[in-house]
């Protein structure tokens, strides 16, 4: 759960936290309280939250014997439907929330890739997969040439280890060319090497770029406007190397190549493949044997005193290839489901450039008006409730073009247009649950604005379940 108090983002997993400040109709009161006695354990996010509601909303409605199969259909497409709009989706809510800090949007994501996997996995390797899903989303976004997602696995190992004991490299391909796989090698390239005397001895210094994380995405989203059109017709390649290291590898690696770092642009794979085999790490030279080319280096990372390195490799592509090792094959089989869906649901939301806000803390408050509303048509009126719809989208549109007005005179359109639409209800459900509100929900459009691109179609799908539940239709 996501909620604001005043300008200030809090984030709580427990849903509990925000159904206390919500104000609920009797309906939906009882359809909470009996749903907070049943389940032992708090309501996680806003997307569970909704389909628990909205199971046991349909299950207590009144209805026809012969309805009952429906119903259980339409609870099922529900769950299905609420599924569909992770909570992961509602996390880019705040992708371009003006006091954006990517620490949020990696909590979440690490908390999605921790409770999604009944293995449990370590917290740096939670860290690690967020920043894998939310990078290549990132880049994947608006490429249409991209055919496929690919993960391979490596099995193997114990099973007191995790899918990121080794490595992970994903790297883009042309046609069916072998894939890299890196073993116990926590940074293995390097961008340029200069020799200089010191006391006598030979000194090999190699240099890379210090750029952290949050300076890459924020930078990147104003790049990717002019890169996303050709970025996968050059490739592009990932590397997340291992977090443990042979001894044999440490002094090298720690002393030698970590204690310089400065700006450099890219790397030659050739020269590394030199260097590496004069300091006898052949097995790692034979790895690279088939990386040819020039790589440039895009990100540098420290995590947990871990050095991760992300590279754009300079070749054709039409497929990107993701690389896990794993330690049983249920747990990899279980990452890779978990992975499709991170990324093509971050792809969605980047693409589609608008705000998700949290799921109970709005759907609740749409639930409760609708419910208060419905229970008052007609089974000859079903109608009402797709005007109802249609005059959210429309209200939605209006409010996002016309963000830049100050309160009262946003306040003061939005009525008009309501109006228009013979629908004043849905100027009261916004004036009421969430323009006015600054702890809950939408924060007034003067103190954040950013937070005014909301998703119509989170608003529809409610109004259409609701639609569902009381016409069977």
């Amino acid at each position: 759960m996501i909620f604001f108090n005043s300008t200030k983002l809090y984030i709580t997993k427990d849903s509990k936290l925000i159904l206390n400040k919500i104000k609920f109709n009797k309906i939906l009161h009882f359809i909470i309280k009996n749903i907070l006695n049943n389940y032992h354990s708090a309501i996680k996010d806003g997307t569970i939250s909704i389909i628990t509601i909205s199971s046991f909303m349909i299950k207590h409605v009144k209805t026809d014997v012969k309805n009952v199969l429906q119903l259980k259909k339409n609870i099922s497409a529900i769950k299905i439907n609420c599924k569909k709009t992770l909570n992961l989706i509602k996390i880019l809510s705040f992708y371009n929330y003006k006091n954006f800090n990517s620490s949020f949007l990696f909590w979440w994501l690490f908390c999605v890739a921790k409770t999604s996997l009944s293995t449990k996995i370590t917290i740096n390797d939670s860290i690690i997969l967020a920043k894998l899903c939310l990078i290549i989303a990132i880049r994947l976004r608006g490429i249409s040439k991209i055919k496929s997602i690919k993960i391979l696995t490596k099995l193997g190992g114990t099973a007191n280890e995790s899918f990121l004991d080794n490595c992970i490299l994903i790297k883009t391909k042309h046609g069916c060319a072998n894939d890299v796989y890196l073993e116990n090698i926590r940074v293995i390239t390097y961008s340029t090497i200069s020799n200089k005397l010191e006391n006598g001895i030979l000194q090999k210094n190699i240099y890379f770029n210090d750029h952290n994380l949050e300076k890459f995405i924020k930078n990147e989203k104003g790049i990717l406007k002019q890169k996303c059109k050709n970025i996968f017709k050059y490739g592009v390649t990932y590397l997340f190397t291992s977090s443990l290291i042979h001894d044999t590898m440490e002094e090298f690696f720690i002393k030698t190549f970590i204690s310089t770092l400065d700006n450099c642009n890219q790397i030659d794979v050739n020269n590394l493949s030199k260097f590496l085999m004069n300091h006898d790490n052949t097995r790692s030279v034979q790895l690279f044997n088939h990386v040819i080319g020039v790589i440039n280096l895009m990100e540098y990372v420290i995590l947990d005193n871990y050095k991760y390195i992300i590279f754009e490799k300079i070749s054709a592509t039409n497929e990107c290839t993701l690389v896990l090792r794993g330690s049983t094959k249920a747990f990899i089989k279980e990452i890779n489901i978990m992975i499709f869906r991170i990324i093509n649901n971050l792809i969605h939301v980047i693409n589609d450039c608008r705000f998700l806000l949290s799921g109970c803390s709005v759907e609740c408050k749409i639930l409760n008006h609708l419910l208060y509303n419905v229970k008052y048509f007609q089974k000859n009126e079903k109608n009402k409730l797709m005007l109802m719809a249609m005059g959210v989208e429309e209200f939605l549109k209006h409010l996002f073009k016309n963000s830049f007005l100050n309160f009262n005179s946003l306040c003061t359109h939005l009525l008009s247009i309501n109006i228009d639409y013979n629908n004043k209800n849905i100027y009261d459900l916004y004036y009421k649950f969430f323009l006015r509100s600054d702890k809950i929900g939408l924060c007034e459009p003067s103190k954040l604005k950013e937070q005014i691109y909301i998703n119509s179609t989170e608003l529809t799908e409610i109004i259409s379940r609701v639609n569902i539940i009381f016409f069977n239709k």
